[in-house]
């Protein structure tokens, strides 16, 4: 009976520490990089074709333009991405775009929000990628899963830049 009531109060412990950890954290962010040897305006523009996109990120079963806007911002897509046998709707908009410098866009799904935001530098012979990310939600029991799956979205992350790296390396 000892070992039941000393489970039960182990259970009972994670349990109000995994539901105090989305009253704690309301969102996750990070940042990532990635250095490619390519001058800048060749690895901008492979980089924001959305043509390309099916190439460099294995995932993406398929995409389409909802609205294309001429000056790019304000551009939303409807990207269906498949891991494994899930498959995941996400529309993206595009909020900020400086041509050679810096794109923003905002992912939602369901019931997460993520904003992916690309600067692009030039380090001697080297095009530098920052993508600063952040993760939100209005739902409770999302905001509690995200310290445990920050490492998850980093390492993805990360595999599509990288992705994105051999590609134009290649050309």
């Amino acid at each position: 009976m000892k070992i039941l009531k000393g489970f039960l109060r182990l259970l009972l412990l994670l349990v109000v520490i995994f539901l105090a950890t989305g009253l704690l954290i309301k969102e996750s962010s990070y940042q990532i990089r990635a250095s490619i040897a390519k001058p800048l305006p060749q690895v901008f523009n492979a980089f924001h074709r959305k043509s390309t996109l099916k190439d460099w990120q294995p995932n993406l079963q398929s995409i389409e333009s909802n609205v294309v806007k001429e000056g790019v911002i304000g551009s939303s897509y409807h990207l269906k991405m498949t891991k494994e046998v899930d498959t995941i709707d996400f529309l993206e908009h595009t909020i900020a775009f400086i041509p050679n410098k810096k794109i923003t866009y905002t992912l939602t799904a369901d019931q997460l929000f993520k904003v992916d935001d690309y600067d692009f530098e030039v380090v001697g012979d080297s095009t530098i990628i920052t993508k600063n990310v952040v993760y939100k939600s209005d739902h409770y029991f999302i905001q509690c899963l995200f310290p445990y799956l920050k490492t998850n979205f980093i390492e993805l992350d990360q595999n599509y830049l990288d992705n994105f790296k051999t590609y134009i390396e290649k050309q």
